[in-house]
């Protein structure tokens, strides 16, 4: 079965669409095209993905692949940046100002 992104719609049809009834859901893992946390694993690759992410109708402009960097605080894969700029969560900021 061809990846949905490699089918054109024909004129006047809806883009296809992955069938998500199969995806499994998992543990926040960062998002392989936008780098949030995302639960949903993509039904063909079981990769962490949001669902309009993937969907074909998602502009390109807002799907791009994400560089994930380390929490600076715990070394975890983060995809917010903190005040400075720095990747980081915003639990982990919490502990530190804390200590």
């Amino acid at each position: 079965m061809p990846h949905h992104a490699d089918i054109a719609p024909a004129d006047g049809e809806a883009a296809p669409r992955l069938d998500w009834s199969r995806a499994s859901i998992g543990d926040p893992r960062p998002c392989v095209l936008c780098g949030r946390p995302a639960l949903l694993r993509h039904p063909e690759t079981d990769q962490p993905h949001h669902k309009v992410c993937s969907e074909p109708t998602t502009p390109a402009t807002v799907v791009r692949k994400a560089t994930i960097l380390p929490c600076r605080f715990c070394k975890a894969p983060a995809s917010l940046r903190g005040p400075e700029g720095k990747p980081e969560h915003w639990t982990c900021r919490r502990k530190a100002a804390v200590r």
